[in-house]
């Protein structure tokens, strides 16, 4: 994995196990982290747990993301002809982080995802 680098997509990335792993990921050279989460509280939770070695971090805010649009659109198309409405999907990608990093591996804006 070391010779071809993957962007792994940290759903939970405001969690303390889940920067750990991510530092312990982008340390080992593994590739590139990308956290899911507001900014100021994962660099906060960083701080608070003296952890270094953090500049390798990605750090994205769903809300913020300028793909935001693209992957309410990406969900639209998968779940209108289950039922659901475009709102729907806004809320899902808006407002709860892993259907925003499902949509990142789904459009390969990212190799792999890891929640729970």
């Amino acid at each position: 994995m070391r010779q071809a680098p993957q962007r792994v997509v940290f759903a939970e990335g405001e969690e303390e196990k889940s920067i750990r792993a991510a530092i312990g990921f982008h340390n080992a050279g593994y590739g590139t982290p990308v956290l899911i989460g507001g900014a100021e509280r994962v660099q906060k939770t960083i701080k608070s747990l003296g952890l270094a070695h953090t500049e390798g971090l990605e750090i994205l805010n769903a809300k913020l993301s300028d793909d935001t649009g693209d992957y309410m659109d990406y969900l639209y198309g998968r779940l209108q002809s289950h039922g659901a409405l475009f709102s729907d999907c806004r809320r899902m990608v808006n407002q709860n982080r892993n259907p925003f990093a499902a949509c990142m591996v789904a459009t390969g804006d990212a190799d792999a995802m890891v929640t729970g």
